[in-house]
């Protein structure tokens, strides 16, 4: 089932960081492996055109900054005469460049342990400018950074799509709230094709975290994939999962795999987001 949304343009700093090589997920066909390390709410971060979030060599969490700003809303802009992007959150800003330790919060300087950095084309921010710079209410426990504010329910449109539109006929994530979290994803395995080539596919591995078994027919780590333009062009096409599919039983804590396809026949993949909740 596929539903489409257009999409405003959030900031055009990837249009102005044109000389660096732009990834493109729909250039050739690929095998990539990747640990899911953000969630925003209820929603695991699978997947995001702008790249991965990772730890880099200091130890800092760096979050691809065109899917963090998309994803909760925040208000991006950049000067191109100082080479400043801005970042803001409610009555928050923060200020930073790349390979710049030093950062404006609120126009007051402070030095960070790692600076923004340019990787393919994206820019990637230390998850500190958003938790200490915008006071975005976040945890980091078991190699997973966890964003919550109910604002996000509103703020980011492609989650407010999601949850006020009823598109997704199983009622999944619209249904779950952002304490649902029974069923973690771990990692994902993505083979993607060239656009029109036909199908992709993806295996996520996940682990039962919910503290009791799922009995058979009562898993529902639901996906949705969003493919098409760049938001910066305003079309997104919505994927998800056939809710008949066969749901076995999960033991307490045990690991287990879900495997899907992917349609990329409208365009690139953008997006990858996974609730890990049960069916009642």
């Amino acid at each position: 089932m596929k539903k489409r949304i257009s999409f405003l343009s959030i900031f055009t700093l990837c249009l102005l960081l044109s000389s660096f090589a732009a990834f493109s997920s729909s250039a050739r066909a690929e095998t990539d492996d990747r640990p899911i390390m953000l969630k925003i709410n209820q929603y695991y971060i699978v997947y995001t055109s702008s790249g991965s979030p990772y730890l880099d060599n200091k130890g800092s969490m760096m979050l691809p900054l065109r899917a963090v700003s998309e994803l909760t809303g925040a208000a991006v802009s950049y000067n191109k005469g100082t080479k400043q992007t801005t970042m803001k959150w409610k009555d928050r800003t923060v200020t930073f460049k790349p390979n710049s330790q030093t950062v404006l919060y609120n126009q007051n300087p402070k030095t960070l342990k790692s600076a923004a950095v340019i990787q393919n084309g994206h820019l990637f921010v230390p998850a500190r400018v958003l938790l200490d710079g915008l006071k975005i209410d976040g945890s980091y426990q078991n190699a997973l950074l966890t964003l919550k504010d109910k604002n996000f329910k509103t703020s980011s449109k492609l989650i407010a799509y999601l949850e006020t539109s009823g598109i997704d006929f199983n009622q999944t994530p619209k249904a779950a709230n952002m304490q649902t979290n029974e069923i973690r994803p771990l990692s994902v395995s993505l083979n993607l094709p060239t656009v029109g080539k036909g199908k992709g596919s993806m295996t996520l591995t996940a682990r039962n975290i919910s503290g009791a078994a799922i009995a058979a027919g009562k898993e529902d780590l639901h996906t949705t994939i969003a493919t098409g333009k760049p938001a910066s062009d305003g079309i997104y096409n919505f994927q998800f999962q056939n809710p008949n599919r066969l749901r076995a039983a999960i033991a307490k804590d045990a690991t287990f795999t879900f495997k899907s396809d992917i349609d990329l026949s409208a365009g690139p993949l953008q997006y990858i987001l996974a609730v890990g909740s049960t069916l009642d």
